[in-house]
């Protein structure tokens, strides 16, 4: 492998570590979100409405609960394996 283009890697690889801490920190901040709306509609009109729809999507992002939403650890899962298929290219081509 060249110079260049590991120091491209390692910029690849750092560019996914930071999208990855950003989705996590998202991922955090949705389940305080998540907590925070459970206990503002607790004992009103709206509880039952917000624990079925606006809490369950939110829980579903964030977790991973729906395979058919394009969650957080999907999101994630997806830059983890477009890294690992980089580095892959990079080491074959170092075989050539």
């Amino acid at each position: 492998m060249k110079k260049s283009e590991l120091k491209q890697l390692i910029k690849e690889e750092i560019s996914v570590r930071s999208r990855i801490d950003q989705l996590e920190q998202a991922q955090d901040l949705i389940y305080q979100a998540i907590e925070l709306i459970a206990m503002a509609v607790q004992d009103t009109g709206t509880e039952r409405q917000a624990q079925a729809y606006t809490i369950a999507h939110l829980d579903n992002w964030a977790s991973g609960g729906n395979p058919y939403d394009l969650s957080i650890p999907a999101i994630i899962a997806y830059l983890e394996k477009e890294r690992y298929e980089d580095q892959e290219e990079y080491e074959d081509e170092d075989e050539l």
